[in-house]
C-alpha cells in the first residue's frame, strides 16, 4: 500500500496535458505504443522479450525455455500495467488515454519542448514498470554478486533506450489527432478571400499559377493571416503537423482570371477555388461542415455588398 501511493502520485503528476480543443488530442510515443506508421512496434516488443530473456538467463539458473516463458510473461505484465495507467487516469478525468494512447498518426512538426519533456517522463515510467514486471512475474533472484544483477537489469534499460532512437531521429515524440477543425476554418478563410477579391476586382478571381502565387494577392482579404499553429498559410495545419512531407493547398488554375459565379442555394454546388489535398482524410463531419460554413459566410458578405450598392 505504501508503494502504491507514490506510484499513484507519479501517474497523477506526470500525465501529459493533451490538446483537447475540438478534435485534437496528443499521446506520447513509446516502443510499446508507437504511431500507426511505425510498423516496427511488434519488432520493438520482440526485442524487449529477447533482452528480458537474456537478463533472466544470466541471473537465474533456468533453461532458455523457462527464461523465454518468463520474458513473455514479464513483457505482457508490463504492457497491461502500462496501458492501465492511462485507462485509470482517463476514468477519473473523463479524457482519452493519456501517455500510452492507442495507435494513431504521428506528429512530425510538433516537436515542442513540452511534448519532448513528457516523452522523456513517460518512457522513464515505462522503463521502471518493465523492470518491476521482470522481478515480479519471474520472481527475480538477486545473485551473490549484486553487480551482476545491476548490469543485467541495466541491459534491459539500455535496449529500451535504443528503441527510442527512431522516434528521436524522426522528431516524432507524439501521435494522435490534430487540428482538423482548424484546417477546415483555414480552408474556409482562403476560399472566402478568393471570392472577396473577385467582388472588389470586376467580379474576377485572381490570376495565379499556384497557391504560393495566390496567397499574396488575397492576403488583404484573409481574416486570420497568421495560423495559430504557426504553419504557413499555403499548408493545412493538420498536414503541417502530421505529414512528414506535407503537400500545399491546391489552387484551381482553371478559375484563374475567371468571373466568380453567384453563390448557389445548395452549398455542395459551390465553386471551390482552393482545395485541400488531404480532404479525404478528414472526418465526415468536417467534410459536410465546410461547404455549409463557406456558403453561410459568403451569402452574408454578398448581401452586405448588395445593400451598399446604390
Amino acid at each position: 500500500m505504501k508503494r502504491a501511493i507514490p506510484a499513484a502520485l507519479i501517474v497523477a503528476l506526470t500525465t501529459p496535458s493533451s490538446a483537447f480543443a475540438h478534435d485534437s488530442i496528443a499521446y506520447v510515443c513509446t516502443p510499446a505504443t508507437p504511431p500507426t506508421t511505425f510498423w516496427w512496434g511488434v519488432i520493438n516488443l520482440c526485442v524487449l522479450v529477447f533482452a528480458v530473456c537474456v537478463t533472466m538467463k544470466s541471473n537465474m539458473k533456468a533453461s532458455w525455455s523457462q527464461s523465454t516463458i518468463g520474458a513473455f510473461l514479464s513483457v505482457a505484465l508490463f504492457l497491461v500495467t502500462f496501458y492501465a495507467l492511462g485507462l485509470i487516469w482517463a476514468i477519473f478525468t473523463n479524457q482519452s488515454f493519456p501517455g500510452p494512447g492507442p495507435p494513431s498518426e504521428p506528429f512530425y512538426r510538433l516537436a515542442s519542448l513540452r511534448l519532448f519533456v513528457w516523452f522523456i517522463i513517460w518512457n522513464a515510467i515505462s522503463i521502471y514498470i518493465l523492470l518491476r514486471a521482470v522481478r515480479f512475474a519471474c520472481r527475480f533472484k538477486i545473485p551473490e554478486r549484486r553487480e551482476k544483477a545491476v548490469y543485467s537489469m541495466a541491459f534491459v534499460a539500455v535496449i529500451y533506450v535504443l528503441l527510442l532512437v527512431p522516434f528521436i531521429s524522426e522528431g516524432t515524440f507524439g501521435h494522435g489527432k490534430y487540428a482538423e477543425a482548424s484546417s477546415v476554418r483555414q480552408l474556409v478563410d482562403l476560399n472566402r478571400a478568393c471570392y472577396r477579391y473577385a467582388w472588389e476586382n470586376d467580379g474576377k478571381f485572381p490570376v495565379a499559377k499556384d497557391i504560393r502565387d495566390l496567397i499574396p494577392q488575397i492576403e488583404p482579404y484573409i481574416e486570420h493571416m497568421k495560423s495559430r499553429y504557426e504553419n504557413p498559410m499555403h499548408y493545412s495545419p493538420r498536414a503541417w503537423g502530421m505529414k512528414k512531407y506535407p503537400q500545399r493547398y491546391i489552387w484551381n488554375e482553371e478559375l484563374s482570371g475567371q468571373k466568380a459565379p453567384l453563390i448557389e442555394d445548395d452549398p455542395f454546388d459551390l465553386v471551390i477555388p482552393v482545395y485541400d489535398p488531404y480532404w479525404d482524410e478528414l472526418a465526415e463531419y468536417h467534410q459536410n461542415h465546410f461547404p455549409l460554413e463557406l456558403q453561410m459566410q459568403l451569402m452574408d458578405e454578398q448581401s452586405a455588398i448588395e445593400k451598399e450598392e446604390p
